[in-house]
């Protein structure tokens, strides 16, 4: 290899051979005594590009005939050193291509291979019998049918070109095409490397489909700095507030936050910028019309690469619409409540002051009807066994009654009431029952108590059906602005997908979650099998919307 032809052959600024034309720095760095015993004519071969091969050559020539006026000849050891100097310089920039772990080819202006890295004898599929082929009788496993041409033009032209390039597995690479220049004469040939970007490609179309998917969304998200500046602005945000991008970027983000929501926010980003991960609240936003807008509002911290705090990205769903029609269905379930409280009352009236008052006027007459036919023995007996059956019946009815609308409810209150369904249960069923109660404010709504009451009445029911209970205990407390009704056993529990329905989905639990949730209130059931489970009921003392 001439000395003259050890180019800069370069792929992002990484440089693989020695400076073109650089013999002076041979002469001077690597090997001073080789400069100091060859003779100017044959340093003069060397700058003029005379292979390392020539000069060895010319080397050993005159150390046997020295031309007329030099030193007669030169010593063994002195031409050995010099040879191994020269041998150095021809094989170093093979070393140094071989550890780079770059793709690297280098054809002349025929697109004849010349050299190639380890590296590019993989990626390109080349082996050494491949020097001195031309590229267009190859078949390189890239995706880049005119790669033949830019060659051409690159050398015919000077000018290096670049671009994307896919093998034919998939996989990315940046090629850079690059004029071979030996010093500084004309362009030889051409320098092809390849630089794998596959992972950068793959991130970067990631990050595109996360932009469109986020830019696209139906939902607001919204990004903003520590300041509370909007520096992210999606469509879906636009079409939710009724800022265009232009007006939100750079706006307050109190802008969009009612005076009553911020304390609510703020404990939200508190905990996120903690590193835990709160679950979506639901919270208030006003539009630029002035719409108040119900929104679900998630928030994620975003951090630097030292993991500071830097952003605070937000997507928010309008929930407005699901609002309302949830206040609808309470309202239309609320008003379905108290059409069926109101028929139960009907019936009960019917039941105690109609069907049970004439069955007690029967009664009374036999029971006088029997004194009259002592004489007739048998008859008699018959006739009181009639009025003992006539008893059981309005007993029953009476139940009935009272199960329908329990007058102590209307009369005395939720407690009074509670007792006396307890006791009832106790004697019916044969459980114990402990019944604890705190006086209640008066501000519980006549509709709340009943739905308490019908409550407790449905999951003692449950418990007497399914639960094998010898234990219940029915407490009603009082925590803060909630009235909290718990009704516990321990029974044989259930669990999820087994025999019994999960919380929420029998008719009975639906029923009972339907009714707290009509006053503004929750259910949580809590049941472990063998152990046994517990009701638990939080309702407001005041109905949704209203005040003291």
């Amino acid at each position: 290899m001439k000395f003259s032809e050890i180019s800069d052959i370069t792929s992002s600024g990484t440089s693989f051979f020695r400076d073109p034309g650089s013999f002076e720095v041979f002469e001077s760095a690597a090997c001073p005594v080789f400069a100091a015993t060859v003779s100017p004519a044959v340093t003069g071969h060397a700058r003029a590009g005379l292979s390392s091969g020539k000069i060895k050559a010319e080397l050993s020539a005159r150390k046997k005939n020295p031309p007329a006026g030099e030193a007669p000849g030169i010593s063994a050891e002195e031409a050995g050193r010099g040879s191994q100097v020269l041998d150095r310089a021809d094989n170093d920039p093979f070393y140094l291509l071989a550890s780079i772990d770059i793709p690297v080819v280098l054809v002349g202006p025929d697109l004849a291979i010349r050299r190639f890295t380890p590296s590019a004898e993989k990626a390109l599929n080349l082996s050494p019998d491949k020097i001195g082929r031309s590229l267009a009788g190859l078949e390189l496993p890239l995706r880049l049918p005119n790669l033949e041409q830019l060659l051409l033009n690159v050398i015919k032209t000077g000018y290096a070109r670049q671009l994307e390039v896919q093998d034919t597995q998939g996989r990315w690479y940046q090629l850079v095409l690059r004029p071979y220049r030996p010093g500084k004469s004309r362009t030889e040939g051409a320098v092809m490397n390849l630089i794998d970007i596959h992972d950068r490609k793959l991130s970067e179309k990631t990050a595109l489909r996360l932009a469109a998917l986020v830019r696209n969304s139906g939902e607001a998200v919204i990004i903003r700095d520590l300041r509370d500046r909007i520096i992210a602005w999606n469509s879906g945000a636009q079409k939710m507030y009724g800022y265009t991008e232009a007006e939100a970027l750079g706006m307050s983000l109190s802008r969009l936050i009612p005076e009553n929501e911020s304390i609510r926010t703020q404990g939200l980003v508190r905990l996120s910028m903690q590193g835990k991960k709160p679950a979506p609240i639901e919270t208030r936003r006003r539009a630029k019309d002035g719409r108040i807008l119900d929104v679900l509002l998630t928030v994620t911290v975003l951090h630097d690469e030292t993991g500071a705090p830097v952003e605070l990205a937000a997507t928010e769903r309008d929930i407005t619409e699901q609002k309302r029609v949830d206040r609808e269905l309470r309202r239309l379930h609320a008003s379905v409540i108290a059409a069926q409280e109101t028929e139960r009352r009907r019936l009960a009236r019917d039941l105690h002051d109609g069907v049970g008052q004439i069955l007690s006027g029967v009664k009374f007459r036999l029971e006088a009807l029997s004194g009259k036919i002592v004489s007739k023995g048998g008859a008699a007996a018959q006739i009181l066994e009639i009025g003992g059956l006539m008893g059981r019946a309005i007993s029953e009815i009476r139940l009935v009654s009272k199960n329908l609308m329990p007058s102590e409810l209307e009369d005395l209150g939720l407690a009074p009431a509670l007792r006396t369904l307890c006791r009832d249960f106790k004697e019916n069923g044969g459980v114990s029952v402990t019944l604890r109660t705190v006086p209640l404010p008066a501000s519980v709504t006549p509709e709340l108590a009943l739905a308490l009451f019908r409550i407790t009445q449905e999951a003692l029911n449950n418990i007497r059906k399914h639960s094998r209970a010898t234990q219940v205990t029915v407490d009603l407390s009082r925590i803060g602005s909630e009235v909290v009704l718990s009704v516990s056993d321990n029974g044989i529990g259930f669990a999820a997908g087994g025999g019994r329905p999960p919380a929420g989905r029998g008719i009975g639990l639906g029923s009972m979650r339907e009714r707290a949730e009509s006053n503004g209130g929750r259910i949580e059931v809590d049941s472990k099998t063998g152990v046994g489970t517990t009701l638990c009921v939080h309702a407001p003392f005041l109905r949704p919307g209203e005040t003291r």
